[in-house]
């Protein structure tokens, strides 16, 4: 049912099917005829977020059924996106795109179970979105130097297993993150005295333990700090900023690391520009060439 749902209202047909909707057809083009230039492959990379986010926001009897529940819908969709592999949610051409992912609710945690590697959207409980898809196609910037999941019954459509890793080299900062209680939400930001911004950074999951290497700290009167690196994956291409999630050692403090939050960047509107400007060269004045292996 959930997935005949789906189709319908995210893949609603061809192009002649009289649905009026030339953004979602677009699935249905034969993925050899599109054209990056045109913005034909950023719709179809689009829709699959577009689905994700709806579908992420769907109540599973067990939430251990994410991946497979959405299997069908991939498996469906793969034949648009010949060439490519599928990695537990996320597609390896638009890969830097896909892992721009927030969680709407922290709270929601992650589940007990282990159901994907922490840079998947399927890591989490709560509904995910997209926000990059506003500032319409990025430039992938971190090269990817290793991804592999591993899958019960070797079907990649199905059930993920341990072991499933991600290697990127890019620009990475190692920084603190100040906690703050807002009114509706804990809210984290950036820390440092050369910044002159606040730029929030999501948090995936509020009740999962933070790190060894990454408690939160706080003095008598101070707000607590939590430290993270800032991997940029992707890059807008109009007024350029650098498009980050954060990272933090994991438990076994042997050099891997996973996912922590996303970094929303200034919005992309004209009175945004100069903190964009400001925020793109205060990254990359500050940040360094890196390789970071995500669990």
């Amino acid at each position: 049912m959930t997935f005949e749902y789906l189709t319908q209202q995210m893949i609603p047909g061809p192009p002649n099917n009289n649905h009026g909707s030339d953004d979602l057809s677009i699935s249905y083009a034969d993925a050899s005829s599109l054209d990056d230039s045109n913005g034909l492959r950023f719709k179809l990379d689009k829709s699959w977020r577009r689905m994700v986010g709806f579908y992420s926001s769907l109540a599973l009897t067990n939430a251990t059924d994410k991946l497979l529940a959405i299997g069908a819908l991939a498996e469906y969709v793969m034949t648009t996106r010949q060439g490519e592999s599928y990695l537990a949610g996320l597609w390896s051409r638009s890969l830097h795109a896909d892992l721009l992912w927030r969680s709407t609710n922290p709270g929601s945690g992650r589940s007990d179970d282990w159901i994907a590697p922490t840079w998947s959207w399927a890591s989490v409980r709560s509904a995910v979105r997209f926000e990059i898809d506003i500032e319409g196609p990025v430039t992938a910037v971190a090269d990817v130097i290793d991804v592999s999941c591993s899958y019960v019954d070797n079907n990649p459509f199905g059930l993920a297993e341990r072991g499933g890793h991600l290697a990127l080299r890019g620009r990475v900062m190692p920084c603190e993150l100040r906690k703050t209680v807002g009114r509706r939400e804990t809210e984290y930001f950036i820390d440092h005295p050369d910044l002159g911004l606040n730029i929030q950074v999501y948090r995936d999951s509020e009740d999962e333990p933070t790190t060894a290497s990454g408690r939160a700290r706080a003095q008598s009167g101070d707000e607590p700090r939590v430290s993270v690196h800032l991997l940029q994956v992707a890059e807008t291409c109009q007024y350029p900023v650098p498009l980050c999630i954060a990272l933090q050692r994991a438990a076994t403090d042997d050099g891997v690391l996973q996912r922590w939050g996303y970094v929303e960047p200034p919005l992309p509107r004209l009175h945004k520009l100069h903190d964009r400007d400001t925020f793109n060269q205060w990254f990359t004045k500050w940040s360094v060439e890196e390789t970071c292996v995500i669990e």
